[in-house]
């Protein structure tokens, strides 16, 4: 990638560093801890490890590990991963928002580590009391206030990234990463379009119009990259005129459900979904949408909206094999082996 576009990118990029330690509540079982609570020989770690014992209460371990997803999951929603630079590219016109976010889960975690840390004593107590087979071996070997003060923290980093070298492996590592930026950001747009179609529409003959959000969602986190590419702004059009066709009150059904799966069916796709983005930022954005979620729709469907239609969807980096799915009357994923007919191909439409 030329050094131009790289540092153009990088202007338009904050990195977000997570810098979250928290304490799991185990320790290494030892051999004399299974020998003195079950009276038995317990070989020693030089022929096999023994595992972990938990010494504190989980539910005040799961407190802290619901923050620290919390804030990894606001990162993801707005940027992908730059897996060898140890955070999240998010854009700069979005950073502010993320930062009140992350500082808002912050101050929570720092509440639940106040409130751990005022009842130390009295958690440590009771969870060995509850457990009292065991009462020896956890107060044996139990963390001391100190160790888990110091252990947990919340924080996050923000930091602007700027290339080192014009050339040279410095230079090259870094163009690599802005390199595959924007396969990263549609590899996470494809993952939360399948979770959507799984977990919103897989099944349903009607939703309603709070199955959009995760739509909505991905078109805002594409939206905030279309520096990367320029067939990233007339996807995010076509999402927006998706959605804006969607019934204001009432069930998400027929025609309208076809047409917010077929959606969610391109972005699966990250290939797809660049080629649906080229093909609306060459032509008019609304004769796309009509030539391909209402006029070839109805068609196929033999001029009935409603009328059950199959989309296949091509095979892709988060689709292994070719993928299905019925609409709008019964919804299904599956792989097939015989795609029946009408078939309405994604891959052959935008060839």
């Amino acid at each position: 990638m030329d050094r131009l576009i790289v540092e153009r990118h990088l202007d338009e990029i904050t990195l977000f560093v997570l810098s979250c330690r928290l304490f799991n509540g185990n320790r290494k079982v030892r051999s004399h801890d299974l020998a003195e609570a079950l009276q038995v020989d317990v070989p020693t770690d030089e022929v096999f490890t023994l595992g972990v014992k938990r010494v504190f209460d989980k539910d005040y371990v799961n407190k802290l590990n619901r923050v620290k997803s919390a804030m990894v999951r606001e990162c993801v929603n707005v940027g992908p991963p730059l897996t060898d630079l140890g955070g999240y590219a998010v854009p700069d016109n979005k950073a502010d928002e993320l930062a009140e976010r992350l500082e808002k889960l912050k101050a929570k975690g720092n509440v639940i580590k106040d409130d751990i840390l005022a009842r130390f004593t009295q958690i440590c107590e009771d969870y060995a009391a509850s457990h009292p087979k065991w009462k020896d071996v956890i107060t044996k070997n139990a963390f001391s206030e100190t160790y888990v003060r110091d252990r947990i923290h919340f924080g996050y980093r923000c930091v602007k990234i700027k290339m080192a070298r014009d050339s040279g492996l410095i230079a090259d590592g870094i163009n690599e990463e802005v390199g595959g930026l924007l396969g990263s950001l549609l590899t996470s747009i494809a993952k939360a379009a399948k979770r959507f179609i799984e977990e919103s529409l897989t099944g349903r003959p009607a939703v309603t119009r709070k199955a959009l959000r995760p739509l909505m969602a991905a078109r805002d986190k594409l939206s905030g990259f279309c520096f990367l590419d320029n067939r990233v702004q007339p996807l995010c059009d076509i999402i927006d005129k998706v959605t804006a066709s969607m019934p204001c009150e009432g069930p998400i059904d027929g025609m309208h459900l076809a047409n917010l799966l077929g959606m969610a069916s391109i972005l699966l796709n990250s290939k797809l979904a660049l080629e649906v983005g080229a093909k609306a930022g060459a032509q008019d954005p609304d004769k796309v949408f009509e030539e391909f979620f209402q006029t070839v729709a109805t068609q196929q469907a033999g001029g009935q909206p409603g009328t059950p239609t199959q989309i296949v969807v091509p095979p892709g980096p988060s689709v292994p094999n070719a993928m299905v799915v019925p609409s709008p009357a019964v919804i299904q994923v599956v792989v097939p082996h015989a795609v029946p007919q009408p078939v309405i191909d994604l891959g052959n439409l935008f060839a």
